[in-house]
């Protein structure tokens, strides 16, 4: 199911660094200036998530980036109640500073919650 944001890309996805090689794959070879790729990510709802079953984990092009902080999840998870999907799709933005480490990627959501 598509959502809509504002254009802000204001929802930032979290735990990016246990994912830095699929964003290494996503964003292509480091470069030295800052690159952004405009991409729809999928938002699926983790309900058997041992860890914690609030989980929203957010996949582009098949692989997964991350995940959303515990308070935009329970946000999330409020705005979909009565729905009866557990997937997702809204624009995206990755971002690479340099493609080289962990720390040089970011990715933000166009969504509200």
């Amino acid at each position: 199911m598509p959502l809509v944001g504002n254009g802000d890309f204001a929802i930032k996805v979290v735990g990016e660094s246990f994912y830095d090689q699929n964003l290494r794959e996503l964003c292509g070879p480091a470069e030295d200036h800052v690159r952004q790729f405009a991409k729809t990510a999928i938002l699926t709802l983790e309900n058997d998530n041992p860890y914690d079953r609030n989980v929203v984990r957010v996949d582009i092009d098949g692989l997964t980036v991350g995940r959303l902080s515990r308070l935009d999840a329970r946000r999330f998870r409020e705005a979909c109640t009565g729905r009866s999907a557990n997937q997702f799709e809204c624009a995206a933005l990755l971002i690479s500073l340099r493609g080289d480490a962990a720390s040089d990627y970011g990715v933000c959501l166009e969504l509200y919650v």
